[in-house]
């Protein structure tokens, strides 16, 4: 009976260890979002560097604005979840880069109290 009880606490533990990572869109890389001029870079560099962007939306002046994003999410049963979200929306003017802004957060896991 322990031998079972053994197996049985091991099977959970390791059921509830292997859940899937929830990963959307691709991950940005900062070396790549320096290499961003406003003035300078063009849409085609813009598409070269980062590829088709999560969703683009039209700004009432005409701009245009490629919103990238990229979120992970690793469940860990006993601990806080790591996570990590990336977004990055470039403003493009007449086909170069007007502006753009980059915002990451991130959380390794910490044990729950």
């Amino acid at each position: 009976m322990k031998r079972l009880t053994v197996f049985l606490v091991l099977g959970l533990a390791f059921s509830f260890s292997c859940a899937p990572m929830v990963i959307e869109g691709r991950k940005i890389d900062g070396e790549k979002v320096r290499q961003l001029k406003p003035g300078e870079t063009d849409v085609n560099k813009v598409i070269q560097l980062f590829g088709t962007p999560s969703k683009t939306e039209t700004l009432p002046n005409n701009d245009l604005v490629y919103i990238y994003n990229y979120r992970a999410k690793e469940p860990i049963w006993f601990a806080t979840d790591t996570t990590a979200n990336q977004t990055l929306e470039i403003t493009l003017r007449q086909g170069v880069v007007k502006d753009y802004r980059f915002h990451q957060e991130g959380r390794e896991a910490v044990l729950k109290q």
